[in-house]
């Protein structure tokens, strides 16, 4: 079902060793999870739960500032927006991996 090196990632493919939560938080800021054990770098691969999370997040901020939040300012409204998705949109990346598929770059 999956092509070779295009893997759901819990384990590194090369040694075996387990990815931790700082793992991924470091994957975060790099762009690529690295394993700590023998260097194996994956980047993350395009997929259909990033778009589903990101239109989620979307429609929960519009419900939420439209009908819960209701504030008259509108330029407050949509600068509150914009902060509540660059926070949240990020977090994706430190779901479980099972939601990710990564591809080996060396």
């Amino acid at each position: 079902m999956n092509k070779k090196g295009d893997e759901f990632m819990r384990n590194c493919t090369q040694c075996n060793n387990r990815f931790t939560f700082l793992d991924r938080l470091k994957a975060l800021f790099n762009g690529h999870l690295k394993c700590t054990h023998c260097n194996a770098d994956y980047e993350p691969k395009i997929n259909g739960y990033r778009g589903i999370y990101f239109f989620v997040i979307i429609m929960a901020n519009a419900f939420v500032f439209n009908n819960i939040i209701i504030l008259n300012d509108f330029m407050l409204k949509i600068t509150l927006q914009i902060l509540t998705i660059i926070i949240t949109f990020p977090l994706f990346d430190l779901l479980p991996h099972r939601w990710h598929r990564y591809e080996k770059i060396n």
